[in-house]
């Protein structure tokens, strides 16, 4: 998905009272521009080719952003002879902001105008680097999620007073110690993740024997520190055998394990390390960059559940220790399910 920002004007005018483009998006539900005009710069073209189904636009009018929109259709010639577009859209209505007030609320929150990050200065342009697109964008999701919440008023009560049964629990002392053992493991994990990310992560360094000479990196190598290193302060992410990790090195130090190879599902022992290699560098090593290099929760979670890694309540653990903003420490299948269901 990406996302857009078009001020809606006919002709030379540089723009149009928000009553009549509300009525645009609200009545007609579309958006639009003329099919070309001096100096136009390509948008018509981008507008028509390179807009996709799905991708968020934002509609301003009067120095003010009026709607979120999302893209229905493709590109079309306007045959609805009260707007003056020659090209259009047809979208789907995200969100409405009549009054202008989301600018306001941007501001007292970030600091920041709301058109920051943006040149403003065109009918329509890309805006996958504007911040503000994405906070009202993301203020919207929230809210729609909130609202689809069918908890009763009863089970709201009875799930607050248990978490604050379980916070009660810890004094500060021991909550002092806990975020000393964060802080700890986080440093851990930045020694991986810096490994990860530039490509340097060996087969010894993902796959080894505990006690080996050459299992220097923290909690002797990557499965053993997400399986056990980081169990007490992260929760329990076992991957039921040590076959899921894909690739294991066997006890002798020398031969590996590989749970899949060329589309055969059982495991094949005794593979060199140059076989093993092969499918650390091709399989494990892209799906482990992915999940440290992107801040984008959606990609990170398609990632994970739609590869072929057995053992992905391991990859959701190395999800969460990259990112605590993003993800709960929840790794079982059955205990996710149950959350979703709950709520």
């Amino acid at each position: 998905m990406n996302y857009w920002h078009i001020q809606l004007h006919p002709g030379n005018s540089t723009t149009v009272d928000r009553k009549r483009a509300l009525d645009i998006i609200q009545n007609h539900q579309i958006i639009g521009m003329g099919e070309s005009w001096d100096n136009d710069r390509g948008q018509p073209d981008k507008f028509k080719n390179e807009v996709a189904i799905g991708d968020v636009v934002l509609v301003r009018s009067e120095g003010s952003p009026l709607a979120l929109v999302s893209i229905a259709e493709m590109c079309t010639p306007n045959h609805e002879s009260s707007v003056w577009f020659s090209i259009s859209r047809k979208i789907n209505i995200i969100a409405i902001d009549e009054k202008g007030h989301i600018k306001n609320e941007y501001k007292k929150l970030s600091n920041k105008n709301w058109t920051e990050g943006i040149y403003a200065a065109t009918t329509f342009e890309s805006a996958n680097n504007w911040p503000f697109l994405k906070y009202w964008y993301g203020k919207v999701i929230r809210e729609k999620l909130m609202e689809n919440i069918k908890l009763s008023k009863k089970r709201k009560e009875e799930i607050k007073a248990l978490w604050e049964l379980f916070t009660e629990e810890y004094i500060g002392a021991e909550r002092s110690d806990i975020q000393k053992a964060i802080d700890e493991l986080q440093k851990q994990w930045t020694t991986y993740r810096e490994k990860i990310m530039d490509g340097s992560l060996s087969i010894d360094d993902y796959t080894n024997r505990k006690y080996s000479t050459d299992a220097t990196m923290p909690g002797g190598y990557l499965c053993n520190f997400l399986e056990r290193t980081t169990r007490v302060i992260y929760g329990s992410s076992k991957p039921g055998n040590a076959n899921n990790f894909m690739v294991k090195l066997n006890e002798d130090g020398e031969t590996y394990t590989i749970k899949k190879e060329l589309g055969r599902s059982e495991k094949q022992t005794n593979h060199s390390k140059k076989q093993a290699v092969e499918i650390f560098d091709q399989s494990i090593k892209p799906l482990l960059q992915t999940i440290v290099s992107s801040s984008d929760a959606e990609k990170i979670i398609q990632a994970i559940e739609n590869s072929d890694y057995h053992a992905k309540q391991v990859l959701r653990k190395a999800a969460v220790l990259n990112n605590h903003s993003l993800f709960l420490a929840m790794y079982s299948d059955e205990v996710i399910n149950n959350l979703h269901s709950e709520f």
